[in-house]
């Protein structure tokens, strides 16, 4: 399972969105990762042993200026 999710990490560049993010959330104030899955409702506490292959669809970021709705 481990390397599923390296795969994945590496395939989504959620490393680099992350550093990208944290970096403008320090210059700008702040910044929002949501990751957004094709099972796991938003309003609910996402449970990362629940994510399976082919459930990650994408990883979207907000920054302060930016309005959220789902």
């Amino acid at each position: 399972m481990i390397e599923d999710l390296e795969k994945s990490e590496d395939y989504y560049k959620v490393t680099r969105t992350l550093n990208g993010e944290m970096k403008a959330a320090r210059m700008f104030g702040t910044a929002l990762v949501v990751i957004m899955t094709k099972e796991a409702p938003l309003d609910l506490p996402l449970v990362i042993e629940e994510i399976r292959e082919g459930d990650l669809c994408s990883l979207r970021v907000f920054d302060r200026f930016e309005s959220i709705t789902f």
